[in-house]
């Protein structure tokens, strides 16, 4: 009942909201479809107000029908999910109420400077749009316009837009992008500059941009609430525009305009900082949030510290408050909790509420006498803080025993929250206020004395240690709080209560068995938490207050009376007693009944309270019509339950996620069960699965899941159908449920605002889909991993089947992968023959070498199609016909796949005739005549010769021109001047010509490549030039002008020979061309050359010999004065002399004897002679200086031999001899 009401009254705000938040468009004169655009004719303008095509780029029109397109309606394109690229044309106007909302792959956006309005919400939730440009004509931006565009690193605000819109309440609506800042948690863009036109920027405008690094603001700021960089964690740098009349900046730090009032200190910024002397108010929020900032140094200057100005600053450790602060402001301190100590100074006057709440550090605490205003409130969840002082002096405040209190003791304002033990109230208090106790956990006892007379509302909230309190005599207001007439409790989340016990003089208030009544037992205030076993409620109670039951942990049975009148929602506080396992209800009551421990109404038509604690099955009475929201979600212990046919309404999910049975009765018509599983009854929607499914495979047909898997604990794995469209609050709290496969059938996912359909699933949670559906479009919404399952293609087709392509050229084939949404189109392409034809990823085909090729395209699952590809090659291009040396000069290009190439030249009568196979790109062809004009063509070949493309039929010509030959060498050489010139093909010779005083003069004809001039003359300089000419001596070529010089420097003469003969050493050396003759030297003992001879002959003896001596010799060549004209080798050229054998020149018989004639030998001092006889051996016959002897001692008739060798002067032979000898008969 309660919940219903509830949701009912959200539902109708949220109605409201949307009347308010919407412009009422003028009335639609038309409306109608112009290709996938859906649009209305109004005005004579054009709207378009949807799309209802698939396309990733769009272009909206802009004209349609002749009218100008001025407007994108109210979520026109919102959750085109495939959207990627979108290009508004001139004219368009205004971008509506959530035109692009949730494009979640919207990359690119064109906004033509005809926009002048980009609405609320506009490109919300547009995940992947990294760059904006927006126009200064766009004058107006809406709320959330760019809300959560999380990769968006770039974005400019236009120079005409004056506000920059922020938070504003919109409580029941559920789109939170209504009440987000502009460009709130854009978590990207690293810096923004405000421009001079914006005059406001709101709260939250730029809140959760945690990358912003750096703002700049413009002239024309006027108004800057201070949390409209909420969140902006990495905001280091506020720099502020000179010309700005409002605010100023130092340090990166933000001021009014005089810097007497500081407003924002970045969160990025970290450390210690010191504010200017000149500030006097720290603003609030201005370092709220600086979890990096460690100390703060506050000058003197400073009079009032303003709301939540260091709240959430959690690295704060030290800070000192000057005695210049008068006003330190509510939640000024909230948070901070690594302070543990503050000094609060003499001149503050008045301390907010929750100004220093969280601070966990804090210990104790003083108040000093200045002080006037203070809250209970001020140190709430300050755990730790014991002692709360207050300076005797202070007129308005007190303590007792660390206790505040106000000044003459009365009021009780706050016990600090680190007490423990016991604890007397002072007899001075007479009134307990809100909140005095609240989180005193440690506390077990709290006496209170007889001066009491008021306990206010919530006064002992969460005093978990206690367990007995008593209420003295004099109480007569508990519960009242804040001028509110009504009761509020005051022992909320006492969670360990027994008793209450009233003092049996108090005129107000009662109890019996540890229950607070009023005096008379007719008002049932306040049952104790830890209220154990059946309690019965009194025949006198005639109300009840709305949180009697609140805290009943232990409470098993209760039993409402005859006379229980009509309550409200006390009786659904039942419902949050765990231990409760029965409700009983007396005699014949006139608004309950109640069977098997459940509360019904009267009739039994609805059920009011089902226990907690009861277990087991239940079947629910055949007189129920209606089940209503969560009815048995706290029922841990009911396992199975059962509907029957009169169960006409199930109001969300009323079921408890352990539930491990769930039937209804066949002849229900509106509802039924499957498996466990809770269907309407139709099977149409899933509306409750038990708690004990680990795996479920939802039925197909099923169109809608509600509120059906919340609390299903065991739950790991669900299949869901593609019937099923839509979930709502579907899989809320399953804490095993990792990841969910979503197929694409599903279209809408609810998960805004509050309410979501995954909320508090398994660590890391992961939905499994598709691309560019609502599957990847909830990942993106809620920071859940995402994983893109592939739309499996079927199919695939080529632009071509078949493509015929010359060698070397390219053409690109176009695949299609079907169906058009396959999530993974990407395509593999091969080739069946490399060699012929390749195939790049992208599908460009490229022609290698004549053959035919087979091109494959693969899909990723292996869908295939073919192209066949016939290679040509193509006719190779003769590119440069050039005369060289060596003849025509033919070039070609290469052609890729051609073994090789045959070159063609076309004779004086008939066709072409072959000539050359080569491999290569060019061929000189040397068998050309001067002056004929020769023709050539080419074709390529196969490694077997064979011809494989077209030629040039006309081919190309040139005719040949002998190059002039080039004299490429000048020596001097020991015959003249050599000169050395390179082969020009098809000349017949060449004409060489020497330089003369009267002009060129031809020297020589010649057919071979080289001549030596041995008409030169030492030290003269020698010029020549040549050049071809014909069989006939005609000139064919033409010849260098200035022609190539050498002086002609005789080389040095080399000694060819030595060699050892009968006259001495015979020195033989080459002739040297132009010089006169030679002179000779020998190398003395002492180491010096020595002139002996000057001849013009190549040879000479030198007879001035010593055998066994070596002689060393060297030669120069002279002109004929005897001057010498060359150098000479320094080393020379050596021998030994050794003296040849004497031959016997002559034998003759005289009457004197035998007389013996033998050659000269040089050098040698004499010769000796020997004979024999036959079998005999030598004898010397004579020494002698003489080259004759007459041998008288010879026998006569005998045969004589003689033979002959030199000696020195002391008779030591120094030759050999002739071991045969020279033999004659002696007469």
């Amino acid at each position: 009942m309660r919940t219903k009401v509830k949701k009912l009254t959200s539902v109708i705000l949220a109605a409201v909201m949307m009347l308010g938040i919407l412009t009422i468009a003028p009335l639609t004169v038309s409306a109608a479809t112009y290709g996938d655009f859906e649009y209305t004719a109004y005005n004579g303008t054009i709207a378009i107000t949807g799309y209802t095509g698939s396309a990733e780029s769009v272009e909206v029109p802009s004209k349609i029908n002749g009218k100008m397109v001025t407007d994108i309606r109210y979520d026109a394109f919102a959750k085109c999910l495939k959207l990627k690229n979108v290009v508004l044309n001139k004219g368009i106007e205004t971008i509506g109420f959530r035109a692009f909302k949730e494009c979640i792959n919207l990359e690119n956006v064109t906004i033509p400077d005809s926009v002048k309005t980009i609405d609320t919400g506009a490109f919300a939730r547009c995940y992947k749009l990294k760059k904006i440009i927006i126009p200064d004509s766009v004058q107006s931006l809406g709320n959330g316009a760019f809300y959560k565009c999380i990769n968006l690193t770039q974005v400019n605000i236009p120079n005409g837009v004056k506000t920059i819109p922020g938070y504003f309440y919109a409580q029941g609506y559920a789109d939170e992008t209504v009440a987000a800042g502009c460009f709130q948690d854009c978590r990207s863009i690293k810096n923004i500059i405000i421009p001079s036109s914006v005059s406001t920027i709101k709260e939250s405008a730029f809140s959760g941009c945690t990358s912003l690094s750096s703002v700049f603001i413009g002239s024309g700021v006027k108004e800057l609430d201070k949390r409209g960089f909420y969140g902006c964690d990495s905001l280091a740098e506020i720099t502020v525009d000179e010309k700005n009349a409002n605010y100023s900046s130092l340090d990166g730090v933000l001021f009014n305009k005089d810097k007497t009032n500081i407003v924002i200190y970045p969160n990025g910024k970290k450390g210690t900082y010191s504010l200017p002397n000149k500030v006097t108010k720290i603003s609030s929020y201005a370092f709220c949030n600086c979890s990096g900032l460690t100390s703060v140094t506050i000058p003197n200057s400073v009079t009032s510290i303003g709301d939540s100005a260091f709240s959430g600053c959690t690295g704060l450790t030290n800070i000192m408050i000057p005695n210049s602060v008068t006003s330190i402001e509510g939640s000024a301190f909230s948070g901070c909790a690594g302070l543990t100590n503050i000094m609060i100074p003499n001149s503050v006057t008045s301390i907010g509420g929750s100004a220093f709440s969280g601070c966990t550090g804090l210990t104790s605490i003083t108040i000093p006498e200045s002080v006037t205003s203070l809250y209970g409130s001020t140190f709430d969840g300050c755990t730790n803080l014991k002692k709360i002082e207050v300076s005797q002096n202070n007129e308005n405040y007190s303590s007792y025993n660390g206790v505040l209190l106000d000044k003459d003791g009365y009021n009780l304002i706050r016990c600090p929250e680190g007490k423990s033990g016991n604890f007397v109230v002072p007899d001075s208090v007479g009134c307990i206020e809100s909140y005095a106790f609240y989180n005193c956990t440690n506390l077990t006892n709290i006496q209170i004395s007889e001066n009491v007379y008021a306990i206010e509302g919530y006064a002992f909230e969460n005093c978990k240690s206690l367990e007995k309190f008593v209420l003295p005599d004099n109480v007569y207001n508990i519960g009242y709080y804040g001028g509110w007439y009504e009761l509020h409790p005051i022992f909320s989340g006492c969670t360990n209560l027994k008793e209450i016990e009233v003092s049996s003089g108090n005129d107000n208030y009662s109890s019996v068995d540890g229950v607070l009544y009023d005096k008379e037992v007719e008002k049932l205030i306040y049952c104790p938490a830890k209220k154990s076993g059946e309690y019965t409620v009194p025949k006198s109670i005639k109300s009840v207050t709305d949180y009697a039951f609140d805290d009943c942990n232990s409470l098993e049975s209760i039993v409402l009376p005859e006379s229980m009148p009509e309550f409200s929602y006390s009786l659904y506080d039942l419902e949050c007693c765990p231990s409760l396992k029965s409700i009983k209800v007396t005699g014949n009551n006139a608004y309950y009944s109640a069977e098997d421990g459940v509360l019904f109404n009267k009739d039994k038509t609805e059920i009011y309270v089902f226990p907690r604690s009861k277990e087991g099955n239940y079947t629910i009475p055949n007189s129920v019509t209606e089940i209503s929201s969560n009815q048995f979600s706290q029922c841990t212990g009911l396992t199975g339950i059962t509907i029957p046919n009169s169960v006409t309404q199930i109001v969300d999910n009323p079921f408890n996620g352990n539930l491990k049975s769930i039937k209804v009765s066949e002849g229900n018509k509106y509802f039924c069960s499957y498996d466990g599983v809770l269907f309407n009854k139709d099977k149409t929607e899933i509306l409750f699965c038990v708690g004990n499914k680990k795996e479920f495979v939802i039925p197909n047909g099923v169109k809608s899941i509600s509120g059906a898997f919340n609390d299903c604990s065991n739950l790991t794995s669900v299949t869901i159908p593609n019937s099923v469209t839509s979930v709502y609050n579907g899989f809320n709290n399953c804490p095993n449920l990792t990841s969910i496969t979503i197929p694409q059938s599903v279209i809408s996912i609810y998960d805004n605002g509050y309410i979501g359909s995954f909320l508090n699933c398994g660590k890391n949670f992961t939905i499994y889909g598709y691309g560019g559906t609502e599957a990847e479009a909830c990942a993106l919404r809620n920071d859940f991993n995402f994983v893109q399952l592939q739309v499996v293609p079927t199919s695939v087709a080529l632009n071509k089947t078949t493509l015929t392509l010359d060698t070397g050229k390219t053409s690109n084939l176009k695949a299609t992968v079907y169906p058009s949404n396959a999530s993974n189109k990407k395509c593999t392409w091969s080739s069946s023959n490399t060699s012929v034809a390749t195939v790049d990823k992208n599908g460009k085909v490229t022609a290698k070498k004549a053959g035919t090729a087979t091109i494959t395209v693969k899909t990723s699952n292996g869908k295939t199609a073919n192209c066949k590809v016939t290679v040509n090659l193509p006719t190779p291009q003769i590119t440069s016909l050039s005369n060289t040396t060596g003849g025509i000069k033919i070039s070609w290009n290469k052609v890729d796949g051609a073994y090789g190439y045959r070159l063609y030249y076309k004779p004086a009568s008939g066709g072409w005739k072959r000539f050359k196979d080569t491999t290569a790109t060019s061929f000189t062809d040397s068998g050309v005549v001067p002056n004929k004009t020769e023709t050539y063509t080419i074709r390529c070949i196969d490694k077997n010769g064979k011809t494989v493309s077209g030629f040039n039929s006309k081919g190309w010509s040139k005719k040949y021109t002998p190059v002039a030959p080039t004299i490429t060498r000048l020596s001097n050489t020991s015959k003249g001047v050599s000169v050395t010139w390179n082969k020009i093909a098809g000349v017949y010779g060449y004409r060489l010509y020497q330089k003369t005083s009267n002009g060129w003069k031809r020297i020589k004809d010649t057919t071979a490549t080289s001549f030596t001039d041995s008409g030169v003359s030492p030290n003269r300089t020698e010029t020549y030039t040549i050049r071809c000419i014909d069989k006939n001596g005609n000139t064919v070529s033409g010849f260098y002008s200035k022609g190539w010089s050498k002086k002609y420097t005789p080389v040095a003469p080399t000694i060819s020979k030595l060699e050892n003969t009968t006259g001495g050493i015979k020195l033989s050396w080459n002739k040297i061309a132009g010089v006169y003759g030679y002179r000779l030297y020998y190398k003395t003992s002492s180491g010096g050359w020595k002139r002996f001879k000057d001849t013009t002959a190549t040879s000479f003896t030198d007879s001035g010999v010593s055998p066994n001596r070596t002689e060393t010799y060297t030669i120069r060549c002279i002109d004929k004065n005897g001057n010498t004209v060359s150098g000479f080798y320094s080393k020379g050229w050596s021998k030994k002399y050794t003296a040849a054998t004497p031959k016997i020149t002559k034998l003759t018989n005289r009457s004197k004897g035998v007389s013996v004639t033998w050659n000269k030998i040089a050098g040698v001092y004499g010769y000796r002679l020997y004979r024999k006889y036959d079998r005999g051996s030598w004898t010397k016959v004579k020494d002698t200086t003489s080259t004759s002897f007459t041998d008288s001692g010879a026998k006569k008739g005998k045969k004589v031999t003689y033979t002959v060798r030199c000696i020195d002067r002391k008779g030591k032979t120094v030759s050999g001899f002739n071991s045969k000898g020279w033999s004659i008969t002696r007469k």
